[in-house]
């Protein structure tokens, strides 16, 4: 991880640097990221992922319980917080067999987290892997550690809701996210950027507009992507352009994936008709704790490897929504156990939720 003063070094060489040596910077850093998020034992991890698919209820409960009791035994012996916890309510990690018994502990909330990070940190251990950084709603930051396994999860939980949309790894991928690839009073094109590392087209979403749009439209021509990955904003936004306009694209993608924002119905609408493909989209947290994709049946299924999934009713919520609430069954570098993300969701299947 970069320090600050680094970060702040590299992000001035690369905005003061022209456009075909950004490309490179971008690639570059790009094979960095390759490295750290698919190198190792991805594969093993992607894998993994996959054979879940052929799980019934019973193998993921077996499956959930034993990495429940394992974690449980683990913050016995190392995470000062749940050490204290389990011996004030005379616990072991004997008493954790089955997946309802997480209910023996109380619910974690995301205060006592920011206020006491250190509680939930291993006494002895190696560096985490990465640290995450979130402020979350209420701009107070949150610094989880995770470690390389669940980070490693994470990025195969993504590829495999990919492959399940019909996208094979590696293909070409356009993204309209949060990243700033030119200052916002630049409005020179081009406004994309490639990682070459992934087969990527960074698009900017802060200089969209209608009168930048045909530099959009003539990039995405020449580009020709599989997949269009982004904030349903900023994918919503280019579609309106078509519209307005009067074009239709010169590609179809195998899917569009959404993320990080709530997508509504509208946004489905107008995108799916404008582009001529599904929207998968999936949901999940800074903190690793969970991962939900969108099946062909819009319903969010929860993967049983990341985490385990609560949904618990609340009153002060509006009716037929309930509280969101995780427990790590992976991540050693900061273990969060019936830790209340803050989200809500629509519960209607099991192992499935929608938006409110």
């Amino acid at each position: 991880v970069w320090s600050e003063s680094m970060s702040s070094i590299a992000e001035r060489i690369y905005f003061q640097s022209p456009v075909w040596l950004q490309n490179i910077l971008v690639s570059a850093y790009g094979y960095r990221l390759y490295r750290k998020r698919y190198g190792g034992a991805f594969k093993q991890i992607l894998n993994e992922v996959r054979s879940i698919d052929e799980m019934n209820t019973d193998q993921i409960e077996a499956l959930q319980a034993e990495r429940l009791n394992r974690m449980i035994a683990y913050c016995e012996q190392n995470i000062p917080y749940y050490q204290k916890l389990l011996s004030e309510r005379s616990l072991t990690s004997q008493d954790f067999t089955q997946t309802s018994d997480i209910k023996k502990l109380p619910v974690l909330e995301k205060s006592t987290v920011k206020d006491h990070p250190e509680l939930f940190q291993p006494r002895r251990g190696s560096k985490p892997w990465m640290v995450q950084q979130t402020s979350g709603s209420t701009g107070s930051p949150l610094i989880l550690n995770v470690d390389e396994y669940t980070y490693k999860l994470a990025m195969a939980l993504l590829v495999r809701h990919e492959e399940n949309a019909g996208v094979p790894f590696g293909s070409r991928k356009a993204t309209f996210a949060g990243r700033l690839i030119q200052p916002v009073n630049n409005v020179i094109p081009p406004f994309s950027r490639f990682n070459k590392a992934e087969n990527q087209r960074l698009f900017s979403s802060y200089h969209l507009n209608e009168h930048t749009f045909p530099h959009y439209k003539r990039e995405l021509d020449h580009f020709q992507p599989l997949e269009i990955i982004g904030y349903p904003s900023a994918i919503s936004d280019l579609a309106s352009y078509y519209e307005q306009t009067g074009y239709t694209p010169s590609f179809t993608p195998r899917a569009i994936i959404t993320n990080s924002e709530t997508l509504l119905d509208w946004q489905r609408e107008k995108i799916e008709r404008v582009f001529n493909c599904r929207i998968f989209d999936y949901y999940g947290t800074a903190e690793y704790v969970t991962f939900a994709g969108q099946d062909n049946t819009g319903m969010y299924r929860v993967n049983p490897l990341i985490g385990l999934t609560e949904f618990l009713e609340n009153e002060r919520r509006e009716p037929g929504t309930k509280n969101i609430v995780t427990t790590t069954l992976c991540n050693t570098a900061m273990p969060l156990i019936r830790y209340s993300i803050g989200d809500m969701a629509q519960t209607r299947l099991e192992h499935g939720f929608c938006p409110p």
